[in-house]
């Protein structure tokens, strides 16, 4: 059984590509979404740079307008704001936080008003790279924070007893560093496990003796590792 580390809602791809490969999986989200509140008519006139789902629902939370001008930094992204009633809606097509800088850099007119809508943590600093190059009207807008899971749920702490569970998918370097924590809260070791996650940055927090990286940071190519490894790990 894979133990996937995400919301519900963000699982269900995931869960059905495991299906159809006969695998078992429980899902457990590591982080709660915490809105914060913050100005929504700031962003209006702006091109809305977005990089993550949670930062769509904080503006639907917010009942911010459905005509803003929102630049996703994927298309899984655009889908879900076009899902969440939003009308104005582009993609960067990028894969990583890198590829949507640089898309920003190559592509934004250096005298355009440009927010970055983001959670409390970021993993690189759009803005001050766009304000080193010379970008006027670059600013951030914190609009969530996430909040950690202090104990597992009654259905995992069940599985990882009966050792059902043998693999985990992490999708951030905090929510490696967490679910680490909260296997030794349990007295388990993190090696038991094999893990599957989408960047060598999460990989090498891990520091575990299994640990499996996408070729790109998709679910595809995340499924594609799965199903080459999972049922050699179960033969193992």
């Amino acid at each position: 059984m894979i133990l996937i580390t995400r919301p519900v809602e963000d699982a269900v791809y995931l869960q059905r590509r495991l299906q159809s490969l006969k695998i078992e999986s429980l899902v457990e989200a590591l982080f709660v979404v915490q809105p914060l509140w913050f100005d929504v008519a700031t962003l209006v006139a702006a091109k809305v740079v977005v990089s993550s789902k949670n930062a769509i629902r904080a503006l639907t939370w917010s009942n911010a307008s459905n005509d803003l001008q929102l630049y996703t930094m994927s298309d899984n992204i655009a889908r879900f704001a076009v899902s969440s009633g939003f009308s104005n809606v582009f993609s960067c097509s990028c894969h990583t936080a890198e590829e949507l800088e640089a898309y920003v850099l190559s592509y934004f007119g250096k005298d355009e008003r440009i927010i970055y809508l983001s959670g409390a943590e970021i993993t690189r600093d759009i803005v001050s790279t766009c304000l080193e190059k010379g970008f006027r009207w670059v600013e951030r807008r914190i609009c969530y924070m996430m909040c950690p899971l202090k104990e597992f749920s009654g259905n995992v702490c069940v599985a990882l007893r009966r050792k059902r569970i043998t693999c985990v998918t992490l999708f951030s370097v905090q929510a490696a560093v967490l679910c680490k924590s909260l296997f030794l809260k349990h007295g388990i070791s993190p090696d038991f496990f094999s893990y599957f996650v989408m960047s060598s940055r999460i990989a090498s927090i891990l520091d575990c003796d299994t640990v499996y990286v996408s070729s790109v940071p998709t679910l595809d190519a995340l499924v594609d590792v799965i199903e080459r490894h999972y049922y050699v790990e179960q033969r193992g």
